[in-house]
């Protein structure tokens, strides 16, 4: 069978490529339509982790994604009143404390609470790190910061994007002028790399809906979503 396809796809060059652009334009639409599903750690996790996981998540005791804003410096009362002020405003800010101030008296916490699913709280996070920025601005002798789960992964989901789109600029070019030189030829060296970027792209597209379309167990292995 093999052998038959690659016969074939040597004796009709253009529509065996073209073929293949559909197949991946296919994937990629229909991927996209399915959508992505995720795990919860409930249904992550195993053993007796995974059984507290489950009871935790049948009983609705959910803890929420909670931000911290903590200002240093004297006088930093005043800076710490003004950034819950602000928090206590925005919409996906469920709930603030009040200012807890260390017993030196040089640094203030302020703890935030955001609504909905703590699962997607970076999505919601950019807001609340606007405020801290504005506040420190306002503050500059003083040092105001933000952390927290939300936080933390809103950074690494921009450093993640941030070195792929770097490493897509660098990977592609030199990859071909390698395979220019091995070659010889700029079509016989774009060939392998036009091959490698459609793959990659009907790999994104195509997991999606064989997993939607898939029945998984009550105990989810990590493919199933």
């Amino acid at each position: 069978m093999v052998v038959r396809i690659a016969r074939w796809s040597a004796e009709h060059r253009w529509r065996a490529v073209l073929a293949w652009v559909a197949f991946v334009v296919v994937c990629v639409g229909v991927g996209g339509l399915a959508g992505t599903r995720t795990q919860t750690d409930a249904q992550a996790a195993v053993g007796e982790w995974g059984r507290f996981e489950r009871i935790v998540a049948d009983g609705g005791l959910v803890d929420p994604a909670v931000e911290n804003v903590l200002v240093t410096g004297p006088g930093g009362a005043r800076a710490a009143a003004d950034v819950a002020a602000r928090l206590r405003a925005l919409p996906e800010v469920a709930a603030v404390t009040d200012p807890v101030t260390a017993a030196g008296g040089d640094a203030v916490l302020v703890r935030a609470e955001l609504r909905g699913d703590p699962a997607d709280a970076a999505d919601r996070v950019r807001p609340l790190l606007e405020v801290t920025a504005a506040v420190g601005a306002a503050y500059p002798d003083l040092r105001v910061e933000q952390v927290g789960v939300a936080t933390v992964d809103e950074a690494l989901e921009k450093t993640y994007g941030d070195d792929f789109e770097r490493a897509e600029r660098l990977s592609v070019p030199v990859t071909l002028a390698v395979l220019v030189v091995a070659f010889g030829a700029l079509l016989a060296a774009a060939v392998p790399v036009l091959l490698a970027l459609t793959s990659v792209r009907r790999r994104w597209g195509s997991p999606r809906w064989c997993r939607t379309c898939s029945r998984c167990p009550t105990r989810r292995r990590a493919w199933c979503c």
